[in-house]
C-alpha cells in the first residue's frame, strides 16, 4: 500500500485511507540542518524541517526508523500559512514527488468557505487515484471515519487523563507546530520533549494547544449525519470545528482556550512561536491582553547557539513567579 504524507490537522487521513492509500502524518526532527539555515535566510525553521524531510522522502529513503517502512507517493501541504506555500512551491521545483497543496479558506462562516473546503477534498480526491489510490465507496468511507474516530476518543481520554495529576504548576502550550526531539525540548522546539523539560523545571502541560495537540482534533463524528452524507460530515469536523489561529475571525480559538484554561485550572500559558511566523507573532499581543493567566512568549529560533541556556532561564524565572 502506498503511503501519502502529510503535515497539517486540516488533511483528513479519513479520506486519504478512504481511496485505498495509508495517511502518514509527519512531523520534523528537531535540531534538523535546515532549521538553522531556514532561519538563517529567513524561513520558518519548521517550513526548514518540513523541506529536509521531503528531500529525504524523495532521495527515496523510509520516513521512519524502521528500514522496511514503505516509500511515501505524494505529499499534501496545505495553504493555512505562507510558509507551507513556499515549501510546496520548493518541493515542485526541485522534485518528482507529486505534491498537492490544498486550499483551506480562512474564512469558515460563509456557507461558499465550507463549499470550497468541499471541493478541494473532492480535488484533493483525483490526486491520490491519480497516484495509485482508487475512487472511495460511500460504505467504505463511513468505516474508515468511524475508525478513526474511535482512535481520536482514546486520545482525548489521553490528553484528559494527563491533565489530572496534581504534580506540578499546570500551564498551557499554545502555538504552531512543534517538531519532534530535541535534546533540549523547547530549546529546540522538540514538541515531545517539551513536557519532560517542564517537568524538570516544576511544571506540567494540562493542556496542550500546539498544532499537533489536543486543539487540532477534529469534532467527533454523528452517526446519522454520516450515513446521510459522509462527505458533508466530514467536513464538518475539520473545516467545521478545528480552531485555529489563520481562521477569520479566529473567535473559535479563544472560546476553545477560554473554556479549556478555566477546566484544567491553568496558571500560565507557554507561547511558542517560530521568529518567522507572522499568524502566531501577530496574535501575541492580543493573546496577552486576553489570558486571564501570565502568557511568557517563546521565540524559537535555530540560528543561536545561545538561546537554549537563555530560553530555560525564562522558563525557570516564569515558573518562580507562579509559585
Amino acid at each position: 500500500m502506498a503511503n501519502v504524507a502529510f503535515f497539517s490537522p486540516f488533511v483528513p487521513p479519513e479520506w486519504i485511507a478512504a481511496h485505498g492509500l495509508r495517511p502518514q502524518l509527519l512531523q520534523p526532527q528537531a535540531g534538523a540542518a535546515r532549521m538553522k539555515s531556514a532561519a538563517l535566510s529567513g524561513v520558518c525553521p519548521y517550513a526548514g524541517a518540513v523541506i529536509e524531510q521531503i528531500d529525504s522522502i524523495a532521495a527515496g529513503r523510509p520516513t521512519s526508523g524502521d528500514a522496511d517502512s514503505e516509500i511515501v507517493n505524494g505529499v499534501v501541504l496545505t495553504t493555512i500559512c505562507d510558509q507551507m506555500r513556499y515549501a510546496a512551491t520548493f518541493i515542485r521545483e526541485n522534485h518528482s514527488l507529486p505534491t498537492f497543496l490544498l486550499n483551506v479558506p480562512s474564512t469558515w462562516q460563509a456557507p461558499a468557505a465550507r463549499r470550497l473546503y468541499r471541493d478541494e477534498l473532492v480535488r484533493l480526491g483525483r490526486f491520490l487515484v491519480e497516484i495509485g489510490g482508487s475512487e472511495p465507496l460511500t460504505h467504505g468511507l463511513m468505516e474508515t471515519m468511524q475508525f478513526h474516530d474511535a482512535a481520536r476518543r482514546v486520545e482525548r481520554e489521553k490528553f484528559s487523563g494527563a491533565s489530572s495529576s496534581d504534580d506540578g504548576i499546570p500551564l498551557a502550550l499554545v502555538g504552531g507546530p512543534m517538531p519532534l526531539g530535541g535534546d533540549g525540548g523547547v530549546n529546540d522546539g522538540g514538541g515531545d520533549d517539551v513536557f519532560a523539560f517542564i517537568a524538570r523545571l516544576g511544571g506540567r502541560i494540562v493542556l496542550d494547544a500546539s498544532e499537533h495537540g489536543e486543539r487540532t482534533l477534529p469534532a467527533p463524528f454523528d452517526d446519522g449525519r454520516m450515513a446521510q452524507d459522509s462527505l458533508a460530515e466530514l467536513v464538518d469536523a475539520y473545516f467545521g470545528a478545528i480552531p485555529d489561529v489563520f481562521r477569520r475571525p479566529n473567535t473559535r480559538l479563544y472560546e476553545w482556550l477560554g473554556e479549556h484554561l478555566a477546566e484544567r485550572k491553568v496558571r500560565g500559558i507557554l507561547f511558542c512561536r517560530y521568529v518567522f511566523c507572522d499568524l502566531w507573532h501577530a496574535e501575541l499581543q492580543r493573546m496577552r491582553e486576553w489570558s486571564p493567566v501570565p502568557v511568557l512568549d517563546l521565540d524559537i529560533t535555530h540560528d543561536d547557539d545561545s538561546r537554549p541556556a537563555r530560553t530555560f532561564g525564562r522558563i525557570e524565572a516564569f515558573l518562580e513567579m507562579l509559585q
